[in-house]
């Protein structure tokens, strides 16, 4: 005889104190009270303008920095080019006695 185990009477699932619990057989499935979302691997529920914003804020990083190292990269290659365009000038100048 298979009998389904009801995590939720056995308080073994959903314990943060805006989470419902409803059995299933099986499983169960937690969700949250108002404008929040069930993180299942902590137990917990967060505010989804929050993850939104965090997001947000990891994309702004992400370009910035990476705006960063292109101009860092490109002001590498300019410094570069200018002394080996320099030294190839004066270079060429002394063998033609410029």
């Amino acid at each position: 005889i298979l009998t389904d185990i009801d995590e939720c009477k056995e308080k073994k699932a959903c314990q943060c104190p805006e989470c419902s619990c409803k059995n299933t057989w099986g499983s169960y499935n937690c969700s949250c009270s108002g404008n929040l979302l069930y993180i299942k691997d902590h137990d917990t529920c967060i505010s989804q303008t929050a993850s939104q914003a965090k997001s947000s804020w990891a994309a702004f990083w992400v370009i910035l920095i990476g705006l960063g190292m292109i101009a860092g990269g490109g002001f590498l290659v300019y410094k570069y080019r200018i002394r080996v365009s320099s030294s190839a000038f004066s270079y060429f100048g002394d063998v033609i006695g410029c």
